[in-house]
């Protein structure tokens, strides 16, 4: 593994999130990614998980948030697949390699895996070696379970796009946000999502 050689280009670069919700600081790193990659692969991971405080907004919601965020062009270069979670680290990064071969046609020896190094959860970084890692720095000090926080206590929308606040703003005004404002049980259970669910390039 080569480690924050950005002068390189690459075919793919991959990043991973949860993106609860997509965020400027998100943002930015998709921004780095496609300076060194001529693709960018966004996993967005949890799709299993049922809504809740931690994970307000399912797969299709979080896709339409990172898609409205970019220009045509760039989304031309971006490709968009979802993520289970699993107990077991060794199936999970299993299931990031073969998404990852999936969409880049059985794999590419020209692969780059972005991502902040916030804390001990950011130790995934490090579990594929075939691929170099490039470390981005941290955006603005935006975080997520502080953008969520704000959302469901007073509806502050903060370091988001303008189009990413709008879905939020219409987000908010549904039965859904409400029964997780008061943390009761919803009507809206995570869909069927299979690893590798494809919104292609």
């Amino acid at each position: 593994m080569n480690k924050n050689d950005k002068s390189k280009t690459y075919e793919y670069a991959i990043y991973i999130g949860r993106f609860q919700p997509f965020h400027q600081g998100h943002l930015a790193c998709v921004h780095e990614g496609l300076k060194i990659a001529n693709r960018i692969i966004i996993l967005i991971g949890s799709v299993n998980q049922p809504r809740s405080q931690k994970n307000p907004w399912d797969y299709k919601e979080r896709r339409r948030m990172v898609r409205a965020s970019f220009c045509k062009e760039q989304n031309q270069r971006i490709a968009i697949a979802g993520v289970r979670d699993y107990n077991d680290d060794r199936k999970w990064i299993k299931s990031i390699k073969t998404t990852v071969n999936r969409i880049t046609q059985m794999g590419s020896d020209s692969i780059v895996l972005i991502g902040h190094i916030r804390d001990d959860s950011s130790y995934y970084l490090e579990n594929f070696p075939n691929w170099d890692l490039v470390e981005l720095p941290e955006y603005q000090t935006i975080n997520a379970t502080q953008i969520r926080k704000q959302i469901l206590a007073a509806g502050d929308i903060q370091s988001v796009t303008r189009p990413v606040a709008d879905k939020i703003r219409h987000f908010i005004n549904s039965n859904t946000f409400k029964a997780l404002v008061n943390n009761t049980p919803t009507n809206n259970t995570c869909p069927a999502i299979l690893d590798g669910t494809l919104d292609a390039i």
